[in-house]
């Protein structure tokens, strides 16, 4: 079985990668030098941009991109949850929140994490963050402390 990869978020980026089926594994193809990039051993592959993809394996979820025709790893398959806003996605376990924005292709590792409209309020091992969601820049970083909450208040910029 051959699926043809088509954005579901922007139709207008179609790849020229093929995802394929066989014996229940999916891995992806592609046709210009008739090679397999990525090989049969994901239970799903999701197209989710030109050359983003979603997989699920044993249970877990993670993304890669493809790259020259190279696998670039966005999130491993360890995280038990994908939440998507726009361009924004969200992988989770119990014990991180990996944060990608698709666009500006950039990877942030946090401990906690909350979201509304036009920022991202988040915590590592050793900062507090807002980070602006249509631009992806920190608009606040500070050095986390024993004595702090992680509460934000953000009352504009």
């Amino acid at each position: 079985m051959v699926y043809t990869v088509k954005s579901f978020w922007k139709e207008s980026e179609k790849s020229d990668y093929q995802i394929v089926s066989e014996r229940g594994k999916m891995g992806i193809f592609y046709p210009k030098i008739r090679r397999r990039i990525v090989p049969l051993s994901y239970d799903n592959i999701l197209p989710c941009g030109k050359n983003l993809f979603i997989v699920y394996q044993c249970g877990k979820i993670g993304a890669f991109r493809l790259q020259e025709h190279r696998v670039c790893w966005v999130a491993e398959c360890v995280y038990d949850t994908l939440d998507a806003n726009a361009e924004h996605l969200f992988f989770s376990n119990a014990n991180s929140i990996r944060y990608y924005h698709t666009l500006f292709k950039t990877v942030w590792d946090f401990t906690e994490l909350a979201t509304d409209e036009e920022f991202i309020y988040a915590k590592d091992k050793q900062f507090l963050y807002i980070i602006a969601m249509d631009s992806g820049k920190v608009i606040y970083q500070k050095e986390y402390a024993d004595y702090n909450s992680s509460c934000f208040f953000f009352l504009g910029y």
